[in-house]
């Protein structure tokens, strides 16, 4: 079960600092119970616009989102250094599973429920 704390940072984070063109970068985010890259994150976000029918973004937006994400303490991501292949950041959640299934059903349920071509 989530804690109330929990809801309300979630909520608040989705409410303030979130748009429809925002949801698919939050699923790429969260639909994992792993360690992700930024690249990973980009890579499953291009994915899932194409399959909700939505444009996607830049990778300097998907790296703000991540970064606001982590603001908010809803993920953990720390910059790694991979000398001449460049920066990435090593994304780890801090949400407990169960707030992060839900999450991922209302979003789901958002996209599908906006009519955007999601199956």
């Amino acid at each position: 079960m989530m804690s109330k704390q929990e809801i309300g940072r979630l909520f608040k984070f989705v409410k303030e600092r979130s748009s429809v063109r925002d949801l698919p970068i939050l699923l790429a985010v969260l639909n994992t119970e792993e360690i992700k890259f930024s690249g990973e994150v980009f890579d499953n976000h291009v994915c899932l616009c194409k399959k909700y029918n939505i444009p996607s973004s830049s990778k300097k937006h998907v790296s703000q989102i991540i970064t606001n994400l982590c603001e908010s303490d809803l993920i953990d991501a720390v910059l790694v250094s991979r000398g001449k292949y460049g920066r990435t950041r090593q994304i780890k959640h801090v949400l407990k599973k169960d707030v992060i299934e839900e999450t991922l059903e209302v979003i789901s349920g958002v996209c599908n429920s906006l009519d955007l071509g999601g199956a």
